[in-house]
């Protein structure tokens, strides 16, 4: 249910565009979810002006705000253009450097979470993989989606597209609020003054730092992941590679 202020007398903000938000397994993507729903549900949209599209599900998808987990490439990004005509789209991403993924999917596969995940993990492999092996065989699972992050989100990024670094967002409390600030000018420079401070206040309860959850789930061992980053580092050679070349079109390195 929508826990915003817009009366029906007020304008819809979230139908001025087609709104996306799009993130990838272990792209930040329950912080960009949190993050789109505190914004727009605080301007009045329903739990009907919300959709939401992966691999294997999908909801409401002509809603106005839909977000996107693992399936937002170029040629989505181009087919969504030509749907949404004048309005055009404001897409928004959540993306992380891709080695960075890999570790972070070993390490949280590892431990037995989301077993028999149809995209990740079907046969349970992971929870038995040393990091080596592991992290390989997860860069390959991965390597679908990590391209469609890059071709959607690599450098340079087109006017209605919007590049959020995980790695900032979540790195302090006064990064959040500078990146909240860029995503609010992106999707929605013609604010209020009241309303961009309803939308700045709910984002911020999408802030780990200031709001660390109770869910451990989603969260890694450091030492996990500083151990898998290091064997992603040694992958294969031609798997590196690919991997290099995503970083760089991605601006981390």
């Amino acid at each position: 249910a929508s826990s915003g202020i817009a009366s029906p007398a007020e304008p819809k903000l979230w139908e001025d565009h087609r709104y996306l938000a799009a993130t990838y397994h272990k792209s930040g993507s329950w912080l960009l979810y949190k993050l789109t729903h505190q914004i727009f549900e605080s301007l009045g949209a329903a739990d009907k002006d919300f959709g939401f599209v992966s691999l294997n599900s999908s909801q409401n998808l002509d809603a106005p705000i839909l977000y996107m987990e693992g399936v937002y490439s170029a040629k989505v990004a181009e087919l969504e253009r030509r749907a949404s005509g004048a309005k055009g789209i404001r897409a928004a991403g959540c993306v992380r450097d891709p080695l960075a993924m890999i570790a972070s999917a070993y390490c949280y596969h590892h431990r037995g979470e989301e077993l028999s995940n149809p995209e990740m993990d079907p046969e349970d492999k992971v929870p038995s993989m040393g990091p080596n092996e592991g992290t390989a065989y997860m860069a390959l699972q991965m390597l679908s989606s990590i391209q469609n992050m890059v071709e959607a989100f690599k450098s340079p990024q087109p006017e209605d597209t919007h590049l959020v670094r995980f790695e900032t967002i979540s790195r302090s409390s006064k990064d959040f609020d500078h990146e909240v600030e860029k995503l609010l000018d992106f999707w929605l420079p013609g604010l209020a003054p009241e309303h961009r401070e309803l939308a700045r206040a709910a984002a911020s309860l999408a802030d780990l730092n200031r709001y660390p959850t109770e869910d451990v789930a989603h969260t890694n061992s450091p030492d996990c992941e500083a151990l898998a980053l290091a064997a992603a580092e040694r992958m294969p050679g031609a798997l590196l590679s690919q991997y290099r070349s995503f970083q760089r079109r991605l601006g981390y390195r």
